[in-house]
C-alpha cells in the first residue's frame, strides 16, 4: 500500500490528524508532569531523611567525644592537683586538648601546654555548676585564633576558692 501525498491537503484531514495528535499528547504530557513532580518530591523527602540521620549521628558523635574529653580531664585531675605530676597528665591529655591551664587565686594561671587558653569570665550559674562538681563547656571567638571550645572543671569543688582546669578542646578531635 502506498501513501498518497494528497491525504493531508484537505482541511478536514489536517484537523483530524491534529486532533489525534493532541488527544495522544495532552494525557502524555500531563502524566509526565505529574511523574516529574512526584519523583521530585520523593527525592527531596529522601534527601531530608538522609540529612536528618546524618546530622543526628554527627550530633551523637560530638556528644560522645565531649563526654570522653570530660572523663579524661576528670581522670587527670588528680595528677594536675599536685605540682610535680604534670608530665604524665599532659602526655595523656595532649591528644585531645590543644591548650591546658590550671588557674588558682594564689598562683594565678599556670600553663601546662604551650598554647594556653584564655579564660572567659564565668557567670553565676557556671560557678555554681563547678561547685557541684560538674563541668562547664564554653565557646567563643578569640582574636587571631578563631573559635575556641573550652572545658572548665574544678580540681576541688568543695573548696572555698576554686582551682580550675581550663582545657581547650582540639577541634580536630571533635
Amino acid at each position: 500500500m502506498r501513501l498518497e501525498g494528497t491525504f493531508l491537503r484537505s482541511k478536514v484531514a489536517r484537523r483530524v490528524l491534529l486532533s489525534f495528535v493532541l488527544a495522544a499528547f495532552i494525557p502524555f504530557s500531563f502524566l509526565a508532569i505529574l511523574y516529574f513532580m512526584q519523583a521530585n518530591r520523593m527525592l527531596v523527602r529522601q534527601a531530608h531523611i538522609a540529612l536528618e540521620g546524618a546530622s543526628a549521628s554527627y550530633g551523637r558523635t560530638i556528644y560522645d567525644r565531649l563526654l570522653m574529653a570530660d572523663g579524661l580531664l576528670r581522670d587527670a585531675a588528680g595528677d594536675l592537683s599536685g605540682h610535680d605530676a604534670h608530665a604524665p597528665a599532659t602526655k595523656r591529655l595532649g591528644r585531645v586538648f590543644r591548650g591546658l591551664t590550671v588557674t588558682s587565686p594564689q598562683h594565678g594561671a599556670v600553663p601546662l601546654f604551650p598554647d594556653t587558653p584564655d579564660m572567659m569570665p564565668l557567670g553565676g550559674a557556671a560557678v555554681a555548676q563547678l561547685h557541684r562538681g560538674g563541668s562547664v563547656l564554653m565557646s567563643g571567638n578569640s582574636p587571631g585564633r578563631g573559635t575556641r571550645i573550652l572545658l572548665v572543671q574544678a580540681l576541688r569543688p568543695a573548696a572555698a576558692e576554686l582551682r580550675l582546669v581550663v582545657a581547650e578542646i582540639d577541634a580536630g578531635y571533635l
